[in-house]
């Protein structure tokens, strides 16, 4: 997704490039521009290959050769990745901060990297055991915190909330980290709880405090969240 508005200039740049030299002009319209596309559009800009108009159409500064195009996308890959993992870094203390909640560990977690960019420690549960005990029997949540679950495979079906305290929004996630769907789920003493299925595949989510995500302005799905490559997929 990150890249999806480069990957358009780019492709425009080409078919400059292919129609020959007459001085053809294309012009064409940007997807939805949210935070997600902006630093795909800004990278871009300042690195001379698209100029963009207040109507939202952008347009090549310059003919672009088809080789050129994954050269400038590898680029962009490896500036936002190298940005996310320093970025990472700089929020340990806040995960060394979090109270141990036993037998989790703790790691820290970048929502919306590209936009409003939230750092959020979070409780681990990466193993079959860990994710099926998940928040259950817990009083309190940190308002900044939450409990990212890890998958080695997509799943399907959803997360219900028997014994859990507290009210939660869930956040689903595909294996890149980009949000699939979010959902509020309330407690239950009922038997059996309803479950809470995104009605899609995902490799992860994260549950925080209910209401928390449209606090930040992340209410909607299509936004990522940063994993650190060094929590693995899952067991």
């Amino acid at each position: 997704m990150r890249n999806s508005v480069l990957l358009l200039a780019l492709a425009a740049a080409v078919l400059v490039g292919v129609a020959g030299m007459a001085g053809a002009t294309h012009v064409f319209r940007d997807v939805p521009h949210t935070s997600v596309h902006a630093p795909g559009i800004h990278w871009a800009d300042e690195h001379g290959i698209i100029e963009g108009f207040g109507d939202g159409t952008f347009q090549p500064r310059a003919t672009i050769l088809r080789d050129q195009v994954a050269s400038m996308l590898h680029r962009y890959d490896r500036h936002v990745d190298r940005k996310i993992a320093a970025a990472l870094a700089d929020v340990e203390p806040e995960r060394d901060a979090l109270e141990p909640l036993p037998p989790f560990s703790r790691s820290s977690v970048i929502l919306d990297p590209d936009g409003v960019h939230v750092p959020k420690p979070v409780y681990v549960a990466d193993t079959p055991d860990l994710r099926q005990q998940g928040l259950m029997g817990v009083e309190e949540l940190p308002q900044e915190a939450g409990m990212l679950f890890m998958f080695p495979d997509d799943r399907t079906g959803g997360f219900w909330m028997r014994d859990t305290l507290i009210p939660l929004s869930i956040a689903f996630l595909a294996e890149d980290g980009t949000v699939l769907a979010i959902l509020d789920m309330d407690p239950c003493e009922a038997d059996p709880c309803p479950v809470h299925d995104p009605g899609v595949a995902y490799r992860a989510a994260l549950e925080v405090n209910q209401g928390r995500f449209a606090d930040l302005g992340l209410g909607e799905p299509g936004w990522r969240v940063a994993i650190p490559a060094t929590l693995g997929p899952g067991t």
